[in-house]
């Protein structure tokens, strides 16, 4: 009887022992399928914040609703990985040169044990799938803008053998950012020059001053030059300046020409150097809180952990790409694809906006039938989709910002239907038809 009763605790303490096994791997997995949202997601000067609470994808989304109800997306970094609990501060040249609405503005920080679909536009298709956690967002007013650039100076100088323009403007304890066809440029609070390439052609560059306060206010209305030709750009003429040299004031002047009337034109619709920057959505640096992240680095690292060295040219999905020093990208060439979606473009684990197609990027094109243009694009170069005679169907999503180029969809299928809804301006409706 003693052994029967000793087998019987035996038997009964292994049941209870598999139950308690059983329980805890089920705890454990449960926690293993299960992320909390983030939390103190906030904004201070020009940085943004937030935390993780566990291991996990995270994407960062910042949008700005207008009085009108139009939506703009201002920065989106997808699928960020951290692999503990953090506090992180991150800055951005995306945020940088898209911080220009007035309206509401949300951060919202969503939450994923795998990767999210790159294809994820708005909150609401991360609210749709189950897959994702989506914090409360944090929501500002921004109702005020940052006063425009002044005394806006330009000349021509040599760096490393080749002619630039350095640009001067008042030092009014803003930042700026400036942009023209093709590239972007941001400079740092205090700086009061910074320089921008010279071209064989005349071209216009916008100047903002940036905020320096996300919460309230939003960057300058633009003020708008024009650069004139220069010829031998890499072979100076003898005697010309060079790095570390001063020309003297007397070489300094006002853009010339100027817009009509004789100043700068607001289109509303110590020394600094400027590096390229991204426009209209796009990834930034992050780091633990407390750190300073620097806009200057040549390399920035991916969501795998591994540096990239930028500028950089990929080609992904039949499409390449020109990655300029701080992950604004360009489309260089379109290549033999029936369907194209230009607005972000993933590179070694990290994501980056396409804000420019470049001219004759899709010319000539024998299999192109569809293109979706996103809202990160504020550039479709001269001739870009020229002669696409099977492209029938173009979708473009546009940046308030955007130019389109004469030609740029000139003789493509007869029957193509071009979607614009919003296009803003008459030099863009004009270059829009077939």
């Amino acid at each position: 009887m003693k052994k029967v009763k000793r087998g019987l605790s035996m038997i009964i303490a292994s049941v209870m022992c598999v139950i308690v096994l059983f329980g805890y791997s089920s705890i454990s997995s449960r926690a293993a399928t299960t992320i909390n949202p983030a939390t103190n997601l906030g904004f201070s000067g020009t940085w943004v914040h937030y935390s993780n609470q566990v291991p996990g994808y995270y994407t960062l989304l910042i949008t700005c609703k207008e009085k009108s109800g139009k939506l703009h997306t201002i920065y989106h970094s997808r699928n960020n990985y951290e692999s503990v609990p953090n506090t992180h501060s991150l800055t951005s040249t995306a945020i940088d040169h898209n911080y220009i609405y007035l309206g509401e503005v949300n951060f919202y920080v969503i939450g994923s044990l795998s990767k999210m679909p790159v294809s994820y536009e708005t909150i609401e298709d991360y609210k749709k799938d189950s897959n994702c956690v989506v914090s409360k967002p944090y929501t500002v007013n921004v109702t005020k803008k940052a006063p425009m650039p002044q005394d806006i100076k330009r000349r021509i100088v040599k760096k490393n053998g080749k002619k630039q323009f350095e640009i001067t403007c008042k030092n009014d304890g803003y930042g700026r950012v400036a942009h023209s066809s093709g590239a972007s440029y941001s400079v740092g609070a205090g700086a009061t020059s910074f320089l921008v390439d010279a071209r064989a052609y005349e071209y216009e560059l916008e100047i903002r001053n940036m905020t320096n306060d996300m919460k309230t206010t939003a960057n300058s209305d633009p003020v708008v030059i024009k650069l004139e030709a220069v010829e031998n750009i890499t072979d100076p003429e003898p005697g010309d300046p060079d790095e570390g040299e001063d020309p003297g004031p007397g070489n300094w002047d006002t853009p010339n020409p100027w817009p009509e009337g004789g100043e700068a034109t607001n289109t509303n619709g110590g020394e600094g150097q400027v590096q390229p920057g991204a426009t209209d959505g796009g990834s930034g640096t992050s780091g633990t809180s407390g750190e300073s992240g620097s806009k200057d680095t040549p390399s920035v690292e991916s969501n795998t952990g591994v540096s990239i060295e930028l500028p950089m040219t990929v080609t992904e999905g039949g499409i390449t790409y020109d990655i300029d020093a701080s992950g604004s990208a360009a489309v260089r060439k379109i290549g033999n694809v029936k369907k194209v979606n230009i607005n972000t473009v993933i590179a070694k684990g990290m994501t980056f906006p396409v804000t420019v197609i470049s001219d004759g990027a899709a010319k000539g094109n024998k299999k192109l039938t569809s293109v979706t243009i996103g809202s990160n694009v504020t550039r479709i170069g001269k001739k870009a989709f020229y002669n696409c005679k099977k492209l029938k169907k173009v979708n473009i999503k546009p940046n308030t910002a955007l130019k389109i180029e004469k030609g740029a969809f000139k003789k493509i299928n007869k029957d193509a239907v071009i979607k614009a809804k919003g296009l803003r301006g008459k030099q863009n409706k004009l270059n829009i038809k077939k």
